[in-house]
């Protein structure tokens, strides 16, 4: 059962999370007072945590949620505008399957690992990660690949078919 958003946020995909093209360029950009962190990995982990609350500035509220936590979360909040940070694609999934609507998705980075096809600039996936892709498809989620507020937007599946299919070498 998918349960409706209360309120607008910004959804970015950066398996950074949060660094210095983040406060600078989105943040400032975006007007954005409150993070989410969303992770189930991250929440387990209290020196990644600190490391994170380091990154940000003293106005900017951050939170680092569960993905149950934060479904919760953004169906019952009234701070706005809010940006949800995430590390991967199985995260959007996540998103995508229980909250409506789910804004357009910025995918801004994910580096490269063994296993990995750079995609885009920064964007580096793997077979699990195009499974992830032709599920939120198949959901109607829009995908943009933006490192900065300044780049064009590159829609993700319109890159894929351009390339013939997934899009990786």
């Amino acid at each position: 059962m998918k349960l409706e958003s209360s309120i607008p946020f910004f959804l970015r995909v950066d398996d950074r999370l949060i660094h210095g093209q983040v406060m600078v360029t989105w943040v400032r950009d975006l007007g954005v007072k409150t993070i989410y962190v969303v992770s189930d990995r991250v929440v387990e982990e209290p020196l990644e945590i600190m490391l994170l609350e380091a990154a940000v500035t003293q106005d900017i509220h951050l939170e680092v949620l569960s993905t149950e936590d934060a479904i919760a979360k953004l169906q019952q909040s009234t701070i706005s505008p809010v940006m949800v940070m995430v590390e991967n694609l199985d995260h959007v999934l996540a998103l995508a399957k229980r909250i409506t609507p789910l804004p357009e998705v910025n995918l801004g980075g994910i580096r490269y690992r063994p296993g990995k096809s750079l995609f885009h600039k920064a964007i580096y996936l793997d077979e699990h990660d195009h499974v992830c892709l032709d599920e939120l498809e198949k959901l109607e989620v829009k995908i943009t690949m933006q490192t900065v507020p300044s780049d064009r937007k590159v829609d993700v599946f319109e890159k894929r078919r351009k390339k013939g299919g997934r899009g990786w070498r």
